[in-house]
């Protein structure tokens, strides 16, 4: 089977403030996993032709990031299906992210520049 298309979902960490409910004071900064950037997708159609891809994607962060994680999957729901599929092969996968304009980070899956993924299975950086 090839690549899954459009595999690249966005799951950051961010620091922000809670108020607690009643009293109005601010709580110190607290660790949120989860989606604080815009256009996170799920993977909708697998290529047969490629067994390889290459993308880039604009994202719009919604809170202060202080760390960054990103998410793939090696497996898609097709369009009008209520399950998921797996992808088929075993994936490799290697992220960057550029931030500020012009500076590319390397992204690390337990300390080493790519990462593997299994059939069906999640991948995120740390």
């Amino acid at each position: 089977m090839g690549a899954v298309v459009g595999s690249v979902s966005i799951l950051v960490t961010g620091e922000f403030l809670i108020t607690p409910s009643g009293d109005g004071d601010v709580a110190p900064p607290s660790l949120y996993l989860g989606q604080v950037a815009t256009r996170a997708r799920i993977p909708q159609a697998v290529s047969g032709a490629n067994s390889q891809m290459n993308s880039a994607s604009a994202h719009i962060a919604r809170d202060d990031i202080t760390a960054i994680q990103v998410g793939f999957v090696n497996w898609y729901q097709p369009v009008g299906s209520s399950g998921e599929t797996d992808g088929g092969t075993l994936d490799t996968f290697t992220a960057s992210v550029e931030y500020p304009l012009g500076t590319f980070t390397q992204l690390q899956f337990s300390g080493a520049a790519n990462g593997g993924l299994a059939v069906d299975a999640r991948l995120i950086s740390c």
